[in-house]
């Protein structure tokens, strides 16, 4: 079964494709192209048989790619339960410290009392430390052995 994430640069730039290539180079249906090309991906032209261009198709996923993405804001973090960035409960959040340079700022979702997690390096630190309470908490006892 073909991946469902299509790597948004596999087309070539200067080349134009058909509905078969273009689903042999993604290993999807040539239904699953049609599909795209009714949900916004543009031939080159109207007239058939349909050509579409490596940098429309390039464009194309990219668009799809970017608008599932929901960035967090200063202060925000990524609820896996919701599906929505928010701020911690309380707006208190616990650092915790990993191997390395790795540290994860963990909350509670005010919404479903899940947790939620970002991995933070030192300049998003500081944005959260001006946003939220942190309250630093050492890396966990199984984790150190590993």
């Amino acid at each position: 079964m073909a991946r469902r994430r299509h790597n948004p640069r596999r087309a070539k730039t200067h080349y134009s494709y058909t509905i078969a290539e273009v689903a042999e180079l993604y290993g999807v249906h040539r239904q699953t192209v049609r599909n795209w090309l009714a949900d916004g991906l543009q031939p080159n032209e109207a007239a058939r048989p349909f050509l579409i261009h490596g940098t429309e198709l390039n464009r194309f996923h990219d668009a799809r790619r970017s608008a599932g993405k929901s960035p967090c804001g200063p202060g925000e973090l990524y609820c896996f339960g919701c599906g929505a960035p928010r701020r911690p409960a309380g707006s208190m959040a616990d650092l915790v410290l990993g191997p390395g340079n790795t540290s994860s700022v963990v909350g509670i979702c005010p919404v479903c009392d899940g947790l939620m997690n970002q991995r933070v390096g030192a300049a998003r630190l500081a944005v959260h430390r001006g946003e939220l309470e942190i309250v630093t908490r050492p890396q966990s006892e199984h984790l150190k052995g590993s």
